[in-house]
């Protein structure tokens, strides 16, 4: 059978096979080592039109790729922002500051080209991450009762947080680009798997109590997941 998407297989030593759709509309089969050719295809035949529908799903909430260009505008916590480049032969090196509505990015025309100026920006969100994602954390914690381990800010290529057996969260850089209230949520929702390491209604109990829109905050990230691929 013919499919009009690509999809990667992974074998290990699990027991069953699954299917993932990345919101970049990557494909990944997880199946057991055993599994031959054969039977991963039998297996695709049954998700075919669930994973077209992912897809169509996917497509439909897609943000266009951010251009580096004078006037584009990126989010951060909730505040639309302008990039305003000013070219100055006399900067080594690239600087971004944050001037009222205006991300204001100065650099010599060398280090100005697009992709220098992405990587720069995403160091400014990563950076800006570590202090205020890592503040939430603490202070919805400590309103929680709750103690955890470690925090750490990733590039995570689905997800906006995690949280491990071990008490470690980890968080998306991305969640700088949503309103506070968004990224207050998704630190509220990992610190409540520190308790219930599922989707109970247990857990879900807990969430609302410390985030009473926590669905409104949902239906945000479904209709924006979109900015995880936005640079």
């Amino acid at each position: 059978m013919q499919y009009n998407y690509k999809y990667k297989i992974i074998k290990s030593n699990r027991q069953s096979i699954s299917v993932t759709v990345l919101l970049n509309n990557e494909v990944i089969v997880r199946a057991p080592k055993s599994f031959v050719k054969q039977q991963i295809d039998n297996f695709m035949m049954q998700k075919d039109a669930w994973i077209k529908k992912i897809i169509k799903n996917n497509n439909k909430f897609r943000i266009k790729p951010l251009e580096i260009i004078q006037g584009e505008k990126i989010h951060y916590l909730g505040q639309v922002l302008c990039l305003k480049l000013i070219t100055d032969s006399s900067k080594k090196k690239l600087s971004i500051m944050l001037e009222g509505s205006s991300l204001k990015i100065v650099g010599s025309k060398e280090n100005m080209l697009p992709d220098i100026v992405k990587k720069e920006l995403k160091k400014w969100f990563v950076n800006r991450a570590k202090d205020i994602i890592i503040d939430r954390v603490h202070v919805h914690a400590e309103n929680m009762n709750l103690s955890y381990n470690q925090v750490r800010i990733k590039t995570l290529k689905s997800r906006w947080g995690s949280c491990s057996n071990l008490k470690n969260l980890n968080f998306n850089w991305v969640l700088m680009m949503c309103p506070m209230a968004v990224l207050d949520y998704v630190v509220i929702h990992e610190l409540a798997h520190l308790v219930h390491m599922n989707h109970s209604s247990k857990f879900w109990d807990l969430v609302e109590d410390y985030c009473p829109d926590y669905k409104k905050h949902i239906e945000w990230l479904k209709v924006n997941q979109g900015i995880i691929y936005l640079f």
